[in-house]
């Protein structure tokens, strides 16, 4: 009996190694997974998106395939998914051109929204016409600013989707091409 006593309580560690050290693999697995997604996003984002393109485009591609060349084929179904691309932009495009129209009537509806807050303010809290345009040139300061500021990050936003975009294509037109690699 005291024998078994022993063997338990030295087969116990090497039970506890092996879980902390199959714990810290699994940890060291998952951060180095989210570093390796998070560092490696401006690549694996366009390669994930010409993956879909490809599987969505490959049983038409597998048509083209029967009666013209491979690469052509590929380049045909490339081009059908930049034409709906350029669509779906085009669409967006003029819906923000639509309400790029509509800003002189809403800068109109606020200037008058404006003027009858600043009227109630002056009433209400008795805070003088100086004082009450001194707040708000201050506002509107810090809001052209923050305006600068959101506009760059837009621009930089917009040029990083159009890079994926296509080297989403670049990537779908090679995934349809070496296609049976894939199946």
């Amino acid at each position: 009996h005291h024998k078994s006593t022993i063997f338990k309580q030295q087969q116990h560690p090497s039970i506890m190694n092996y879980i902390l050290k199959s714990t810290n693999r699994f940890l060291f697995f998952l951060v180095l997974a989210t570093a390796v997604l998070y560092f490696g996003q401006p690549i694996l984002i366009p390669v994930f998106l010409g993956a879909l393109f490809a599987m969505l485009m490959a049983p038409l591609c597998r048509r083209f395939d029967k009666k013209m060349s491979r690469g052509l084929s590929s380049l045909i179904c490339t081009f059908i998914v930049l034409l709906s691309l350029l669509i779906v932009i085009g669409i967006g495009a003029w819906q923000i051109a639509s309400f790029a129209e509509d800003i002189p009537l809403l800068k109109e509806r606020g200037g008058k929204l404006l003027t009858t807050v600043e009227e109630f303010i002056q009433n209400t809290f008795s805070v003088s016409p100086e004082r009450l345009e001194s707040i708000l040139q201050k506002q509107a300061k810090s809001f052209s600013e923050s305006a600068s500021m959101y506009a760059g990050i837009l621009l930089s936003s917009v040029t990083s989707t159009i890079g994926w975009l296509v080297l989403s294509l670049l990537f779908m037109f090679l995934f349809l091409y070496t296609k049976e690699r894939y199946e």
